[in-house]
């Protein structure tokens, strides 16, 4: 009986690392597109103040 209680909290925890290396994959996804986001905006501007292209 203890082997069969063992083998589900080892399941359950290993459910419960999946999901939050999904979500954490979620958040740096999220992080990595505002990211680019404000990489793009802030070369827009540094182009239009000063008319010079990197």
């Amino acid at each position: 009986m203890a082997v069969v209680l063992l083998m589900f909290f080892v399941l359950l925890l290993g459910l419960a690392l999946a999901t939050a290396a999904l979500w954490l994959d979620t958040v740096a996804d999220c992080l990595l597109d505002a990211a680019s986001e404000a990489a793009e905006d802030l070369d827009a501007w540094f182009i239009r103040m000063t008319g010079w292209r990197a």
